[in-house]
């Protein structure tokens, strides 16, 4: 989780913290926040998890919009314990889905979790990517697309 300082009238983002990831804050991640900034609204979270698909919208977005997982797979794949450490490095926190399954808050009310089904001999590794039932209504799904793009950058780093 890192803090930021929008500026409107500069059109600036500045970061408050340290940062977590080598790389600045992607497009995607500032179009995300200042949609938030704008749409978040005062309800809690279902805790219920779907995938995207189970979005209002979702069956339609996501086919078409499938997530950059295959950097993510080439490295976790077969190291479950190397996928959870980077994702503690990151703020993660533990959730008891698949071989190792991460919940990122990405936003105060949008959490988003990473599920990896380890990869042997028999199956390939796989990675699932699951949203509170909330989330689309605090960002369309094209942000909270580019919310799981930057945690994608940011476990590749």
């Amino acid at each position: 989780n890192e803090l930021y300082r929008i500026d409107p009238h500069e059109r600036k983002f500045e970061l408050l913290d340290p940062p977590l990831s080598q790389n600045p804050p992607s497009v995607e991640l500032q179009v995300a926040l200042i949609i938030y900034l704008l749409n978040a609204q005062d309800i809690p979270l279902a805790g219920k998890w779907v995938q995207g698909k189970g979005l209002k919208g979702g069956v339609r977005f996501f086919a078409s919009h499938p997530f950059p997982l295959e950097p993510l797979l080439e490295r976790y794949g077969r190291d479950p314990e190397a996928f959870l450490e980077r994702a503690f490095l990151l703020g993660g926190e533990r959730e008891r889905f698949g071989d190792a399954g991460v919940r990122f808050l990405a936003l105060p009310r949008v959490p988003i979790c990473l599920v990896l089904w380890k990869g042997d001999e028999e199956f390939e590794a796989t990675i699932s990517v699951l949203f509170d039932a909330t989330a689309d209504r605090h960002l369309p799904l094209d942000a909270l697309y580019g919310l799981v793009l930057e945690i994608c950058r940011r476990m590749s780093d």
